[in-house]
């Protein structure tokens, strides 16, 4: 917390336009954590005196102009308001602070992740999955796509159009967005908040193969060639090549993690990189960073709360839980004077209104959420 002494300094380089944008950040969010009629009456006297005294250290290039900047004015009488109202902020900013109002609930209404997607078709055509009606959505030689009246896609093949690949299509989902989809062999698959799918369509059932950047969980069709041999699936990300025979697992490449995890839940993958391979028995989990893959048991319960609906957090820090809140709400994060590496843990639905999510990680003491709009500030 700001003290007083350092206050008056601050407001100085704000005046000055001199602050970091942090420091900006909290001179303003000083003023706007207070509801209009919780702001102390300032006098028109009152007024005069501080514009006098918040003149006097205004630098020179202020002073001398015939027309004054519309700026200094308005950060003027943030200031004002600022320097009148420090000594009641300081007794009881941690207690507003930690306060989400109900009205400013009711009113964001920032509401958790839907069927939302994009569809890019062979030919550049971009069909957006969650403004069309159930039904045939596209179709071409070979092959049509289907949208189911729940939402999921699905592609139906024509298995007599011999063995010619069609082209790629690509789904991705935003933020605040996931979606389900049958692929052309069967298999389906379950898209996360950011995240896409490439893969091929065609009548060929000899290539299985997709590329997937962000979160998904797959379960894969069993398939077979003519002489009874598994045909294999392949699922490439940014960092290595799963190769599956049939089974049921997780992947997480999102681009801006420095690793991916894949998680086993039967059957059996095996991690291809360039410097080796591992195979993964059901139960385990593999990690690939830096070139290097690293197994150990995994916690399905925890891996499978995004599919299941829920939020569960075992002692992460406050970053990475505000990065999935973000790409789940659809917000933008800002943090104050939070400690990002904090460790929070708790579980609640992935449906739940969001204020209702960050109230429970402010049963901690350890952090307290303002909502601004579609914005999130983190304070201590």
């Amino acid at each position: 917390m700001v003290q007083k002494k350092d206050a008056k300094q601050l407001l100085k380089k704000y005046l000055e336009g001199n602050c970091t944008d942090g420091e900006k950040a909290l001179v303003e969010a000083w003023y706007n954590q207070f509801e209009e009629n919780e702001r102390p009456l300032i006098t028109a006297q009152d007024q005069e005196l501080q514009l006098k005294e918040i003149q006097n250290t205004l630098p020179p290039h202020f002073k001398s102009p015939r027309v004054i900047p519309l700026w200094p004015i308005i950060a003027a009488t943030i200031v004002i308001a600022l320097l009148a109202t420090l000594h009641f902020y300081t007794s009881y900013s941690k207690k507003i602070a930690g306060k989400l109002n109900n009205d400013a609930r009711a009113a964001v209404k920032v509401q958790p992740a839907g069927n939302k997607a994009t569809l890019t078709l062979p030919n550049g055509k971009v069909i957006v999955l969650n403004d069309v009606k159930s039904g045939e959505i596209a179709q071409a030689t070979g092959f049509k796509i289907m949208k189911s009246k729940d939402g999921k896609l699905s592609y139906v093949v024509d298995e007599l159009g011999g063995n010619k690949e069609i082209g790629s299509n690509t789904i991705a989902t935003p933020r605040g967005g996931q979606y389900q989809i049958n692929l052309p062999d069967g298999s389906k698959v379950w898209l996360n908040a950011c995240s896409n799918l490439r893969f091929s369509v065609g009548s060929s059932p000899f290539k299985r193969e997709v590329e997937l950047t962000g979160e998904a969980y797959f379960e894969i069709a069993k398939k077979t060639d003519k002489l009874g041999n598994r045909l294999p699936f392949l699922v490439k990300t940014s960092t290595q090549t799963v190769e599956v025979l049939g089974t049921h697992f997780n992947i997480s490449a999102y681009r801006d993690e420095q690793k991916t995890t894949t998680t086993l839940l039967e059957g059996s993958v095996k991690i291809n990189l360039p410097t080796g391979s591992k195979l993964l028995k059901p139960g385990q989990q593999a990690t690939v960073q830096n070139n290097h893959i690293n197994t150990q048991e995994a916690d399905i319960e925890y891996v499978m709360a995004w599919k299941n609906g829920m939020f569960i957090f075992d002692d992460e820090p406050i970053e990475e839980i505000m990065k999935k809140i973000s790409n789940w709400y659809d917000v933008d994060v800002v943090y104050l004077d939070a400690d990002k590496k904090q460790l929070f843990g708790g579980s609640i639905s992935r449906y739940a209104e969001i204020g209702k999510v960050l109230e429970k990680l402010e049963l901690t003491n350890g952090v307290h959420f303002k909502i601004e709009g579609r914005r999130v500030i983190v304070m201590k």
